[in-house]
């Protein structure tokens, strides 16, 4: 009213009905102006904003210059008219509370170098992701198999194959929301590296124990709520190095002293 002369409080056939309402999303504020005539089409704004006060002035411009072409932008007076009750004063909205969302899935190994001749591996996992936090942290558990493929020396032949699960905690999400992002993490796993010979004489199959530390680097794409897709890249760090070599001496395999892997998948939030 404070950018219109001819707005008036009242009752007729002729009133217009103003319908507004502003609500805060993740990422700042929503506004919707519905104006209601009678005997005419109902007309429908929507503005978005990162400030509430930002969000109803505009609104507040629109709805004038629908019951005045002659509105101006700014208010003149920004005291309220006498004849007109004062306007309750704004509420605040709330802050957003952490909640938590929980899903799993699965993926596909396509890297890896912690086993020679590795070949295509698999996994599935379990997610629990944050929202409405400051640094949206989140948490994964998994489980996979990465297979080898068979590595030739003179004195024969060998398979290896890793299994193995652990977690990776992300305590930083870039940013903490939307529907792609980051999240740096860290994590552990434990497993069985196992290791069949072939063509050789007495063949054993030799299992020892795999423990490594971790970091990656995971990329998040919400693509249809509730399905998301992951890729990830990082490098662990293995506790337990071993050396794998045949009877008559012939080394075939030795743990790197660094790690590499990638992954990439795709999951469901369950609620």
């Amino acid at each position: 009213m404070a950018r219109s002369r001819r707005a008036r409080v009242g009752k007729g056939s002729d009133a217009a009905d103003l319908v507004v309402r502003v609500t805060h999303r993740e990422l700042g504020y929503a506004g919707r102006l519905r104006v209601v005539r009678p005997g005419q089409e109902t007309l429908e704004r929507t503005v978005t904003g990162d400030h509430c006060a930002d969000v109803a002035d505009a609104l507040a411009f629109i709805a004038a210059l629908t019951l005045d072409p002659e509105a101006t932008s700014e208010p003149r007076d920004k005291a309220p008219r006498a004849s007109t009750p004062p306007a309750p004063p704004p509420s605040r909205a709330p802050a957003p509370g952490l909640s938590w969302a929980f899903g799993g899935g699965a993926y596909l190994a396509p890297w890896q170098n912690a086993i020679p001749e590795p070949e295509l591996g698999y996994g599935v996992f379990l997610r629990a992701a944050s929202s409405g936090a400051t640094l949206a942290p989140s948490l994964l558990v998994f489980a996979e198999r990465l297979p080898g493929g068979t590595v030739s020396r003179l004195s024969g032949s060998a398979v290896f194959t890793l299994l193995d699960g652990g977690f990776e905690l992300c305590p930083v999400r870039l940013p903490r929301a939307g529907t792609l992002g980051i999240a740096l993490c860290a994590g552990f796993s434990a497993g069985a590296l196992q290791a069949r010979g072939e063509g050789v004489f007495l063949a054993r199959r030799p299992t020892c124990t795999w423990l490594a530390v971790f970091a990656s680097a995971r990329a998040e794409w919400g693509f249809a709520a509730p399905f998301f897709a992951l890729a990830e890249l990082g490098a662990g760090v293995p506790l337990e190095r071993q050396h794998y070599s045949f009877d008559s001496g012939e080394s075939v395999f030795d743990t790197p002293a660094v790690t590499g892997f990638s992954r990439i998948g795709v999951g469901v939030d369950f609620f």
